[in-house]
């Protein structure tokens, strides 16, 4: 009854540390109840220090229970500080993150109101430069102008002062060769102009020392084609020379402009071919003519001498009508192989004169000795084909055929002679023959 009434009198307790806390009272409780049923007399006793125990023991039991749950909430403050500490360490973090962020963009709205500085500084410095280039452009300007001026105002004074800058170059006036500026191709305010004079184009340069430099240092690359072009186009009309001379500038103004090496050269060596091409042509045109001529004057020639000074009775003996059907054929000739025939330019004037006045004398010849031939009897007979020419009885249109023959035929004369010539003796032909195959004899034999 006493056990049961200890353990209704004592609280309720379902966690482990007041299990462990009332063990060691009930123990003693039930070692000491034990004992008083042997010993009734001392169970009040033993029933007050039980109770005394038992409050102690509840004391003890709620002071650890206060302890218990003061630790748990120390953890759970502890816990709440780390934490709060933990967000705050974060925050910091952040904070310096945010700080150095704010930082690096002070530091470049610092760089960039520096650069806005300096770009304001230049922007300022540029503007003072172009205000006083502009001061001095406007000064340089006023100042040409007066200087052209008073240049004009010279000219006109002066028709044979020579223009010396590149401003003043304009048509009618004089270079500084003292040629007449017949036309201006190109003009570049102050830097060059191209124009012709004096048959040929020409360059005026730079009006600033250093620049007229280097343009005569760069249009020496063109110096041995221009002049190789001049040379072909001097004497040439100057209808037909103006597309080559504007070529030619055009050459000129490529290399002062850009590239002195292959696009002008390219343009000068297309204008020297097709300048050589109208060359020829006009030296064929130039041969013919002037064999025409020189064939008339020597048929009106022959025909005063055969009707003034050595007429001719029998027609097979018309010395001077067979000329004239000589320089006939001759001429013929000439005009049907004038397109294979290599003749002089037009420059060698006296050239294709003198090779077309050789050309009908062949003619005159040939014809004149074939005819003296046949006629004399030294030439029985001359075959032409299947046609026989014989020298007796002819009559004066036999004689301007076979003159015609002889002149048409330049080769006919030389290869008659040849065949009809006298030949070497056969001694003279064996002896000849073998010499060099004696010596290959002699060399084979060693």
């Amino acid at each position: 009854m006493l056990r049961e009434k200890e353990n209704a009198d004592m609280p309720e307790d379902s966690g482990d540390n007041s299990v462990e806390i009332s063990a060691a009272p009930l123990a003693l409780k039930d070692s000491i109840t034990q004992a008083c049923n042997g010993i009734p007399q001392t169970c009040p006793f033993v029933e007050s220090a039980v109770q005394q125990a038992r409050e102690t023991a509840d004391a003890a039991h709620g002071a650890l229970k206060a302890a218990v749950t003061e630790a748990v909430t120390a953890k759970a403050d502890a816990e709440l500080a780390r934490i709060q500490v933990e967000a705050a360490v974060r925050n910091a973090a952040e904070a310096k993150t945010e700080a150095e962020f704010l930082r690096l963009e002070a530091d470049q709205a610092a760089a960039a109101a520096a650069l806005a500085y300096t770009e304001v500084a230049r922007a300022r410095a540029e503007a003072e430069a172009l205000r006083r280039d502009g001061e001095f452009e406007v000064e340089r300007e006023a100042r040409r102008s007066a200087e052209l001026a008073k240049a004009e105002a010279e000219f006109a004074a002066d028709s044979y002062k020579k223009a010396d800058r590149v401003a003043l170059i304009a048509c009618g006036r004089l270079d500084m060769r003292g040629q007449k500026i017949t036309k201006v191709y190109v003009k570049q305010r102050d830097e060059y102009a191209i124009y012709k004079a004096g048959g040929e184009v020409m360059i005026q340069f730079s009006d600033h020392e250093g620049q007229a430099k280097t343009q005569r240092k760069d249009i020496l690359a063109l110096g041995t084609g221009k002049a190789d072009l001049n040379a072909l186009l001097d004497g040439m009309p100057e209808a037909k020379r103006a597309s080559y001379d504007h070529r030619m500038a055009t050459a000129l103004h490529q290399c002062l402009e850009d590239d002195c090496d292959d696009k002008a050269n390219s343009i000068l060596a297309k204008a020297y071919a097709d300048a050589l091409l109208q060359r020829s042509a006009d030296g064929r045109i130039q041969y013919l003519l002037w064999a025409a001529v020189s064939a008339a004057i020597c048929i009106a020639v022959l025909t005063l001498v055969q009707h003034r000074f050595l007429p001719f009775d029998n027609p097979a003996n018309n010395l001077w009508l067979a000329g004239r059907a000589g320089i006939v054929g001759a001429l013929l000739s000439i005009g049907i192989g004038i397109r294979k025939r290599t003749v002089a330019i037009d420059l060698y004037r006296w050239s294709n004169v003198a090779e077309g006045a050789l050309r009908l004398a062949i003619g005159m010849i040939c014809a004149g000795f074939l005819l003296m031939g046949l006629t004399s009897g030294i030439l029985p007979e001359v075959k032409l084909g299947d046609t026989r020419i014989i020298g007796s009885g002819m009559s004066w249109q036999a004689v301007l055929v076979m003159g015609f023959v002889a002149g048409f035929l330049e080769r006919l004369v030389p290869d008659l002679l040849e065949r009809t010539g006298p030949q070497p003796p056969k001694e003279v032909q064996q002896t000849s023959a073998p010499v060099g195959g004696g010596d290959k004899a002699n060399q084979s034999g060693k």
